[in-house]
């Protein structure tokens, strides 16, 4: 049993052909041999900060359900599992299977195996390479099949990928979906179907065809690897120039029925199809650009491959080593590490990590929904597109440099280009590309450039394309730049001061206690942070854990969290701040004081006041705060207990006034009351 994990999602409404991704997610990622732990680190630490699973990240079993083992096999009497199976007799007795559940009296070829492709017959019910073919137009037969896949639905997988369907019949692979429970409704909307896409080479030229399995679900479609891969290796004359139709043009199936990869964990190996122009990691530049324009191209359901090395020996043209399994220790699977540059160590590949590809999972997303636009091309193989008002994306695989105006579509701004580098906090370390107020821009990419291609999209954190106002129309909108400049003030940076507005608590508190926006509190664990120029080397690190398994989030006496979880919402600050806005909900911002620094107040009508200290010297003043007048207690300092205030108290008099002392070097140097803390 093989796992694939998701990335992310697209907007199907139709029963097996909707993958269940988290919403805003668009591909799949196939974490080839990998081991259990790691899958799980890797959920965590990267495939879901980087747009590769959201909130949960879902499984497809790769269910191989055409046949069993060889059979050449020898009678084992305790299988992986501890049951019995003798291939000989075609016993299998953990299902159990006898030799009346297969189709060697069915197969009308004279070695029992499949002789000619061109006979349909053949091809679905004799054996696969010597693999015991199973019948499955028996009901028992698919009963089993169907009870194998509900177990694994019931644990909560998303769907499946069915090994070798070409050598299935269309109608035996409906009968068992029909029997498939709905997807566990933990994790999926009350009646969902598991995700089907199924495996059928189909290159033409045999008596099968995708289209006879259209009805099940999505079908891999392996003509798109081999057709990319030779226009990118400008083969047999081919040029990028001919993409501009790519997809159904190309005589592909219906992009709503299909499942796309450059590569897989078989043709990058030389077995099954494609042949020698599948392009794969050994192909690094030229793989980046194909992954990437897959990515980027509207069609079918993108799938992106991650893989091991293995010691490739050529011999005849063919490879020797094509049979070596993933990195291990004496039959052990070795750990997926990560390096310091966050590429994968002990042999493991790792695509998916690689920059160009993990920001072009980021592009797809973004650009989801969006129409194909703004075609041009050299007549060559220097071309670029569109995505509506969303992205643009530009690639040269001529020998000789590319120099042109285009037309990207865009709003005006300066883009990051995410193929030569990240956008981080703000700043781009790789290319930036100027769009001006008609739409297009300048490009210029060497033939000799480590990447030839250049990929921009939209994101909102100010001074670029698109505006969250945009969005305001369907709810709420995060607005990052909240917490990025009230850090810069709270920090003092750049010049900023309270004034024109011990840190992270006030930061919340100045959140909670002001009016702007539907407020979120964090809750954190912690991590052993390792700072390397300017940059956390343990960024990757998931929750507490024992071994993989998340750590329970116990309790102290004081309420605080242990186990390593910091649980911010539990500091009394915090948790007192949270009640300090809901007491003040709706009342007007109002009586704000400052010293022309970074010691300011402000009140919220006549339910609530705030005084924060983030100078370097005592404040000591008297303030407006707009409160009926009484003993009040601070909540920052302390908690209001049976009508008593364990902390700092402060008096209001008759004409709202109040005496405020806050020294520079108290633990927080703020105070807040509110007509729900008076004495």
């Amino acid at each position: 049993m093989k796992f694939f994990l998701l990335f992310s999602f697209i907007g199907f409404c139709w029963a097996q052909y909707e993958p269940h991704t988290e919403k805003g997610r668009t591909s799949i990622v196939h974490l080839f041999e990998w081991r259990w732990a790691d899958i799980a680190k890797e959920c965590e630490r990267y495939l879901a900060p980087n747009g590769f699973g959201g909130v949960q990240v879902r499984i497809y079993v790769d269910a191989v359900i055409n046949h069993m083992c060889g059979e050449g096999a020898q009678a084992v009497t305790s299988s992986t599992c501890g049951s019995y199976f003798n291939p000989q007799t075609r016993e299998f007795s953990g299902v159990p299977y006898s030799g009346w559940d297969f189709n060697d009296g069915k197969c009308r070829s004279g070695s029992g195996g499949i002789e000619n492709y061109n006979d349909a017959a053949q091809v679905r019910d004799c054996r696969l390479v010597g693999l015991l073919d199973l019948a499955l137009e028996k009901d028992y037969v698919r009963g089993k099949v169907a009870d194998y896949m509900n177990r694994l639905i019931d644990m909560g997988v998303a769907g499946f990928r069915l090994d070798a369907a070409k050598h299935m019949w269309p109608g035996d692979i409906k009968a068992i979906l029909y029997k498939l429970h709905n997807l566990n409704t933990q994790w999926f909307s009350e009646g969902s179907r598991p995700f089907i896409f199924q495996e059928v080479i189909d290159l033409g030229g045999e008596a099968l065809t995708s289209s006879e399995y259209f009805g099940n679900g999505r079908v891999t479609e392996f003509k798109y690897g081999t057709k990319l891969g030779t226009v990118m290796r400008k083969w047999s004359g081919e040029k990028m120039a001919y993409l501009k139709n790519w997809g159904e043009g190309w005589g592909f199936m219906p992009s709503d029925r299909a499942l796309v990869f450059v590569d897989n964990h078989d043709n990058q190996r030389g077995h099954g199809a494609g042949g020698a122009s599948i392009l794969t990691f050994w192909d690094a530049r030229l793989y980046k650009m194909a992954v990437g324009f897959m990515l980027a191209h509207p069609y079918g359901f993108t799938r992106v491959m991650s893989s091991y090395h293995w010691p490739r020996y050529f011999e005849n043209g063919k490879d020797i080593n094509d049979w070596v399994g993933p990195p291990n220790d004496n039959g052990a699977t070795k750990e997926v590490t990560i390096n310091a540059d966050t590429t994968c160590g002990n042999g493991w590949v790792c695509e998916h990590r690689w920059r160009q590809i993990r920001n072009m999972v980021a592009f797809r997303n973004v650009v989801n929904g969006q129409s194909f636009s703004n075609w041009w091309d050299n007549g060559g193989n220097q071309v670029a597109f569109g995505r509506g008002n969303k992205g643009f994306i530009v690639f040269n695989n001529d020998d000789w440099s590319l120099s042109t105006t285009l037309q990207t579509g865009l709003p005006a701004g300066t883009y990051c280009d995410v193929i030569s580098g990240d956008k981080i906090d703000g700043y781009c370390t790789g290319i930036k590309v100027y769009v001006s107020g008609d739409g297009t821009a300048q490009f210029s990419i060497s033939n000799s450039a480590e990447d030839p291609f250049i990929a921009i999209h939209v994101i909102d954190l100010g001074g670029e394309a698109i505006k969250s106002s945009e969005y305001f129309g369907n709810g709420r909108v995060t607005e990052f730049k909240y917490g990025a400049k009230l850090g810069t003030v709270i920090r003092k940076w750049s010049g900023e001061k309270m004034a024109y507005l011990k840190m992270y608590k006030m930061a919340v508190g100045f959140m909670l206690a002001h009016p702007y926006g539907f407020t979120r509190v964090m809750s954190s664990y912690r991590w052993a942070r390792n700072i390397q120029n300017g940059q956390d080397s343990n960024d990757w690190i998931g929750p507490p854990n024992n071994n993989g398994v998340t750590k329970e989030v116990t309790i102290n006496p004081d309420t605080t969290c242990g186990n390593d979880w910091v649980c911010e919402h539990r500091w009394r600050q915090i948790r007192n701040m949270v009640a300090f806005r809901n007491v003040v909900n709706c009342q007007p911002f109002s009586n704000w004081w400052d010293n022309g620094s970074n010691q300011v107040a402000f009140g919220r009508g006549n339910k609530g006041f705030i005084v924060f200290n983030n100078d370097d010297w005592a404040l000591s003043t008297t303030l407006q705060t707009g409160l009926p007048a009484g003993t009040y207690c601070d909540v920052i300092s302390g908690d209001k207990i049976d009508g008593n205030c364990t902390g700092s108290k402060v008096y209001v008099g008759n004409d709202g006034k109040a005496q405020f002392y806050i020294s520079n070097s108290a633990e927080d140097p703020f105070i807040a009351i509110h007509v729900e803390a008076k004495l």
